[in-house]
């Protein structure tokens, strides 16, 4: 690099520096004056959204049923937070509301309750009963999603399938394979080493593994 190329440089990655570190610290301090209404969206995103995913866990079935004892008394504690933490922030946001609507400066205590309160109710009440409805739809797929996955281990035993990691197995003649696309009722596997040699996979509408074509060519 030339002298006269240099120094133009060496000034220009300091002045860049300069003002990547003047246009974090101005960031930081932006982001550290909102951070209380960052935390308070995030509380109120966790506290509502929660009621939701609560209410999944505790409609759906579940494999064991120790799994499903520890399943849904988990989300049944972890929904009676989600409660308490959402019903004070609409009771706050109500009061909030009635207190600006009286005026700042001469703002009484708060008399009644204002239509936020009861749409907050109608809000939770909407979150845990779709959850529970969500869940409980969820059971007969999840019941089905286990058999089939039971069947499928099977399947590989009885055609000599050896499953090596998430996208290779191996055949009973020691051919490797490796996925390669995933198509409607189809499986294709890219045998290691073979070159234009396939695997084929069918399997059913529910996933259940139907045939295997061993090592062929591509079709």
């Amino acid at each position: 690099m030339s002298i006269v190329k240099l120094a133009p440089k060496i000034v220009a990655g300091s002045a860049l520096a300069g003002f990547g570190l003047a246009f974090g610290r101005d960031v930081y301090r932006k982001t550290k004056k909102n951070l209380l209404l960052v935390a308070a969206l995030a509380l109120v995103t966790i506290a509502f959204y929660g009621l939701f995913v609560c209410c999944v866990w505790i409609g759906r079935n579940y494999e064991s049923w120790a799994g499903s004892i520890f399943k849904k008394l988990g989300a049944l504690a972890a929904l009676a937070v989600c409660f308490g933490i959402s019903f004070y922030l609409i009771l706050f946001l109500d009061g909030a509301i009635i207190e600006v609507s009286q005026g700042a400066e001469n703002a009484t205590a708060p008399e009644g309750l204002s239509p936020v309160f009861f749409g907050g109710i109608i809000l939770q009440v909407l979150l845990v009963v779709s959850g529970l409805i969500f869940g409980l739809v969820q059971r007969k797929k999840r019941r089905i999603a286990w058999v089939t996955e039971k069947s499928n281990i099977q399947f590989f035993e009885d055609h000599g399938i050896e499953e090596l990691d998430d996208e290779h197995l191996r055949d009973s003649e020691g051919n490797r394979y490796k996925l390669k696309n995933v198509f409607k009722g189809e499986l294709e596997f890219q045998a290691e080493g073979r070159r234009g040699k396939r695997g084929y996979i069918t399997f059913d509408e529910n996933g259940k593994y139907i045939s295997w074509s061993g090592l062929a060519n591509i079709s």
